[in-house]
Parts: C-alpha cells; structure tokens; sequence
C-alpha cells in the first residue's frame, strides 16, 4: 500500500511538471547512462593502457637485461675462444659486445630510472660490469703479451679467468634479482590487468543492463509524453476549429496581429465591414484600415503613432474612424487583447454606425423630449391656472346660482302660504312643480360642480375592505326593506382611494334602486380577480335598458324617460364613467330590455 501511494505521488508529481522538464528529464536518463557507460569505458581502457603500458616496461626492462646478459656472454666467450685458438676471428663477439655494452646499460638504465630499488641494483651491475670488462681487458692483454706455448696457460691467466668467472657468476646472480623483480611486477600487473578486464566486462554489462532500462523507461515516457501531446494537440485541433467557427459567424471582424501590428488573419465579418477579401488585407498593417487615403505620409505616420499608442492599452475599448474599400469613412470600436503564450494580438472590431444614429437620434428625441417637457411644464403650469380659476368660477357660479334658486323656492311658499285660499287646486299644483324644477336645477348645479372636479382633486389611498365599502354605501342609500342587495364572496381587500370606489358604487347601486319598476328588487355584486384589475358586476332585476341606448346612458344629463316621469339629473352614470376612467378603468353595461342589467366596471389593484 506504501509503494502503490509513493508511485502515486511520484506520478502525480511527474505530470504536475511541464512537458519541455518532462522531455529534459526523459533525454537525459539515457544519456546519462550513455554518459556513464562511455565513462567506465574511458576509464577502464586508460587503465588498461597504463597497466599494460606497465607491462611491456617490464617485459622491456627483462628484455634489455637479457640482451645485456647476452652480450656479456658473447664478450666472454669471445675472449675465451681467442685464448684458446689465438685467431683473432674469435674476438669478434668480443668486440661487438663491447661497442653494444654502453646502449645496452643506457637502455636499462633509462628504464629503470623511475624505480629506485632497480636503479640502485643496476647501479651493482654497472661495476659488475665494468669489474667483469677490466678483467676481460687484461686477460686479453695477457693473452697477446704471453710468449709461452699457446696451449699452454699461465698462473696468472688462471687467476683472471676465474675471476671473471666469479664476476660473470654475480653479474647473473643480480641480473637474474633485477629479473626476479621485474617478473613479480609483471605478474601482478598481469594478474590487475586480468582483474581490470573483469571490472571493465562487469561495467560494460551493467550500464547495457542500465542503458536497458533507461531506453524502456525512456520509451515509456516518451510514449506518456506523446499520448499527452496528442491529447493536447487534439484540445488544440478543437480549439482551433471551435474558434475558427466561432470568428467565422460572429457579428463583429475578428483580426489577428503579429507584434508589429501587421495582420495575418481576417474574418468574414471583417471583410462585410470593410468590403477587402482576406488576402488583399493579410500582410499590412492594422493603420491600413483606419486611415484616409487621402492623407500625406506625415499624417498617415501620426495615425500610426496613435495606434501604436492604443495597441499598448490592452482590453480597452476606444472608438475611432476606418475606411471601407470603397472610401467610406464610418465609426467603429476596437478592443484588443493579447493571446497567451503566442506573440499574436486579436483585435475585435465593430461598425456603429447604426449605434452612432441611433444615438444621435436619441439625443434629437432627448432634445425634443425636454423641449416638449418644457412646453408640458409651461401648460401643466397654465392649466392648474386655469382649473384654479375654474374652480372659482364653478364655485361662484354654483353660489351664485344656488341663491336666486334657494330665493325662488322660498319666494314660492311664501306666495302659497299669502295666498293659500285663494290659490286654486291647478295653482297648487303648478307652485310644487316650480319647487321640483328648482331643486332639480340645485341638484343638476351640484352634479355638474362634483364632475368639473373628478381628477383635479387629490384623493388619498386607504386600505379598503370591499365588503365593509358596500356595507356603508347600502345604509346610506337606504333601500325599502323589500329590496334585496346580496354582496358576492371573496371580495377584495386592497390599498386604493375609498372616496372614489364608494361613489362609483353609490351611483351604479342608487340607479339599479331609482329605476327599478317595483318596490321589490334584487341587486346582486359580484367579483372576478384579473392580472392588473378587480373586475366588478352590479346586476340587478329590472326593467333593462334596450341595446340602442347603452352608450346613451353614459352621457351627462341624459335620461331614457321623460323628468317630469321620474326626477333624474342624469349625472351619476356619467360620474361613474369620468371617475372609472380618471383612475384606469373602464366600464360597460349589458342588458336587454325587460331582461334586467349588468353593469362591469374594472379597478384597478394598485
């Protein structure tokens, strides 16, 4: 469990890096080893030619004494056969030897030189040979001076050829010491040489065994490596193909700039913007676009500066002008951005002109608005002149009108009381119609100040319970006990202007009553919640109202009968309407004839 989470941290670990350490890493774990195998085999083959240098010093070094052997051989048995044939023939060994003897002695002496232990015994063979030479010098002195039989030998040539006997004897002995040493180094040369050869075998076989490895973990990488790549080059390839469809449809020109400011990808909606097919434009330069024509070189380099300065304000939005292939001149917005890890900019162009119409149209109608406001403002201001001294007028002319009325009546029953024998039944009669049409007048005088005033009075909001509302506009209305006024469920309880509803109410309610024609009635009102309105129904029972006339009902100081029939101002529908329409809503009638009457008002909620 311990090794699956290390190799998993270690995994982890790995693909956390970015591919180009990935990649180093990868490179260098066979190289390393390649390193490391051209290494051991430099060091092993520089040993081995050291060692073996080594030897063949040796085997030299053994080889020049062997030679300096055998020339003391040769100089002494040169000597020797002289002695014995007294021909001079047998000393030529001799005196080959002799002239061989000093190359042979710097030869080894050059060898041995490094070595102080051999340098000291060649210094021993040195006088050993030069002892051994003196006396062969003399023998050979002796042999050519001597005048005795030449087969016979004197006491005293004995005497030197056993003393070059014994010197010869020690010369080998040592020779033979030097030779002795030289060999030992020569076999454990040999025996490290062998060893060495091992170790080099042993190296080369581990770093083939490491190099092994390292090639399978480097192809392994490398294959996690290039499925990654692959991976990412696919994300790149969908990338590439989602932005390619993306700049293709989009509404505003996509274009791509290198770090110059030269464009090297120009899509569709550019090309519609600016009338160039892509490979006219691709090449140039952005101020192409945005500059004149017509301009000299010294304002078309002043138009590059300032792009140049606005290129440095990335994700700025700026507004400037460019040109069509046509020559138009027309204002667009740029915003430029930079593209990660790419030397590449992207520039996104939009034409507003229409943006630029529109808002000048706006600001035309903004211009016109706040000239009418004004215009508004001054006629708002004359008109509350205007209602004011309306509202003097109504309200003089109503007190002035109601006093000469209120004069008549009174004027009237004082004559009827005066004269109140003397005044025939017909005259009677005639004195209490001036009293209707007097207070019919008052009360047509009262309506028509109430409906002069609709809308012109603020009236506060309340919250109104609806039932309670009718329960309050019934009392006062007062109907016979007979007459049954039935209030529908559920209705409303909602903020809005109380004094306005109950009059809407008390007009529909006080004309189902008036004009019923019996004492025994049925009223009933009902409600419908819609979106924005209550939607209400006062339907009652009586005579109806012929379709020709549904309109007609509404009008001021119209009535379906005769006033001297039925007193009627003909005002509370009309109050109802004005009241109804002030505030939002509307109302309207449904009836037939014989058939009773619906009236449906809408209220509006808030």
């Amino acid at each position: 469990m311990k090794n699956f989470l290390f190799f998993r941290r270690v995994n982890n670990s790995w693909s956390r890096l970015p591919i180009s350490y990935r990649g180093a890493i990868v490179i260098a774990i066979p190289a390393l080893c390649m390193g490391a195998m051209i290494g051991s085999w430099v060091w092993s083959r520089q040993v081995n030619i050291e060692v073996r240098q080594r030897i063949d010093h040796t085997k030299e070094v053994i080889l020049e004494s062997n030679k300096l052997l055998t020339t003391l051989v040769n100089a002494e048995t040169g000597i020797r056969g002289y002695d014995l044939s007294r021909q001079t023939v047998f000393l030529y060994p001799y005196k080959k030897a002799k002239s061989h003897l000093s190359n042979n002695l710097g030869a080894l002496d050059k060898l041995v030189r490094n070595d102080p232990e051999q340098s000291l015994q060649l210094d021993k063979i040195e006088l050993l040979i030069t002892n051994l030479t003196r006396i062969l010098e003399a023998r050979l002195l002796e042999i050519n001076n001597s005048t005795i039989n030449k087969n016979s030998v004197s006491d005293k040539n004995i005497s030197m050829l056993k003393q070059g006997k014994q010197t010869m004897d020690t010369l080998r002995t040592e020779i033979g010491n030097l030779q002795q040493v030289e060999q030992q180094l020569l076999d454990k040369q040999k025996s490290h040489l062998a060893q060495l050869i091992e170790l080099t075998s042993f190296l080369q076989w581990l770093t083939a065994l490491v190099s092994s490895f390292a090639y399978l973990a480097a192809v392994y990488l490398f294959s996690k490596i290039n499925t990654e790549l692959a991976e990412r080059e696919k994300q790149l390839s969908e990338s590439k193909s989602l932005i390619d469809t993306i700049t293709k449809n989009v509404v505003d020109g996509v274009i791509t700039l290198n770090c110059h400011g030269v464009i090297e990808t120009f899509n569709c909606a550019a090309t519609k913007i600016f009338g160039y097919k892509p490979e006219e434009i691709i090449g140039k330069n952005l101020s192409f676009l945005l500059s004149d024509p017509c301009l000299t070189d010294q304002e078309k380099n002043d138009k590059l500066q300032f792009l140049t300065h606005h290129l440095r304000q990335l994700d700025k939005p700026w507004q400037t002008l460019g040109y069509r292939r046509s020559g138009e001149c027309f204002p667009l917005e740029i915003s430029l951005s930079e593209i990660p890890l790419n030397p590449l900019f992207i520039v996104i162009i939009r034409d507003i002109s229409e943006a630029e119409e529109a808002k000048a149209k706006l600001t035309n109608r903004a211009d016109e608005l706040a000239r009418l406001s004004a215009t508004l403002t001054a006629t708002n201001i004359q008109l509350e002149k205007q209602n004011q001294e309306l509202d003097k007028f109504v309200y003089v002319a109503s007190h002035d009108l109601k006093a000469p009325l209120r004069a008549i009546a009174s004027l009237s029953e004082w004559i009827e009381e005066d004269l109140k024998d003397k005044l025939s039944e017909e005259n009677n009669r005639q004195m209490e119609l001036l009293r209707g049409r007097v207070h019919r007048l008052e009360r047509l005088i009262n309506g028509l100040l109430a409906y002069s005033r609709i809308g012109r009075i603020e009236t506060r909001k309340e919250l109104v319970d609806v039932r309670e509302l009718l329960g309050e506009v019934i009392a006062s209305l007062d109907p016979h006990s007979e007459f049954i006024i039935e209030i529908g469920e559920k209705m409303p309880v909602f903020k809005t202007k109380k004094k306005l509803l109950s009059e809407v109410f008390t007009h529909l309610l006080s004309n189902a009553i008036r004009h019923h024609d019996t004492g025994r009635g049925h009223i009933q009102i009902l409600v419908r919640e819609e979106d924005l309105f209550y939607h209400f129904q006062v339907i009652d029972d009586g005579p109806g109202i012929a379709p020709a006339y549904h309109e007609r009902v509404f009008v001021i100081f119209q009535t379906l009968l005769p006033r001297d029939t039925k007193e009627n101002t003909g005002i509370g529908l009309s109050l109802a309407k004005k009241i109804l329409e002030t505030e939002g809503g509307k109302i309207w009638l449904e009836s037939e004839e014989h058939l009773g009457s619906t009236f449906h008002f809408t209220w509006p909620k808030s």
